[in-house]
């Protein structure tokens, strides 16, 4: 399957401490979101010593995008591409429910390659467990049910390219975990470390894959 480059959809994780002070509420929470500012590092690595991380940081009008590749066996490369932050809004609703759509647009050679992404689903606040560090409405689970894709490429004026895929997901299939860092009635901050360690198939294939997250976004009411 094609991926979008700003597609940023975190399949199923084990959400690590953080520590925060945001306690908020179900009111605060609610609102049409923009996000002024996001970096997301995710790195990928396997037992067979190759290691990608991936950086993307977004302000309110662009976008960064720095690809870092070090496998086992070569030399070391790196890729960096900027654009234009069209769009990066999260609508999250007091009936449980959320959406988010980012919109970004990077210049080529030719013209220009655009990409969309937007995600709906439900959300709630995780309930303590005995023995953690978080307080009441601390952490706030992000059940994402429906994933839509776009990629248009435009050369000298002409759509060379336009890619969609639609994607659908169980409740509890891929999930976002995040911490509340700061609650305010016009500003929420969010910041989520993650990872996750899986082996393809122990019996004939043991080559275990570590994905591993770390993500802080501000978001301002529109």
């Amino acid at each position: 399957m094609k991926k979008a480059s700003i597609y940023i959809l975190s399949t199923l994780f084990l959400a690590a401490g953080i520590s925060a002070c945001g306690k908020t509420t179900k009111g605060k929470m609610s609102n049409e979101w923009k996000v002024t500012s996001m970096e997301s590092k995710e790195t990928y690595e396997n037992s067979t010593g190759d290691k990608f991380v991936s950086t993307f940081s977004t302000t309110e009008s662009t976008v960064t995008e720095v690809d870092e590749d070090y496998p086992a066996f070569g030399a070391p490369s790196t890729e960096t591409k900027t654009g234009v932050m069209n769009t990066n809004e999260f609508i999250i609703n007091k009936d449980g429910t959320w959406s988010w759509l980012i919109d970004a647009t990077y210049p080529t050679a030719d013209g220009t390659h655009q990409e969309i992404v937007e995600e709906t689903g439900t959300w709630s606040f995780l309930d303590r467990t005995k023995g953690d560090d978080f307080k009441k409405n601390e952490r706030v689970l992000f059940n994402v049910l429906t994933a839509h894709l776009r990629d248009i490429v435009i050369e000298n004026g002409v759509v060379v390219d336009d890619y969609t895929d639609d994607l659908v997901y169980t409740t509890g299939k891929s999930t976002m975990i995040y911490t509340v860092i700061t609650s305010k009635k016009d500003q929420l901050e969010l910041e989520m470390d993650a990872k996750n360690v899986s082996t393809q198939n122990p019996n004939t294939n043991p080559l275990m894959n570590a994905n591993s997250t770390h993500r802080n976004m501000v978001l301002e009411a529109k």
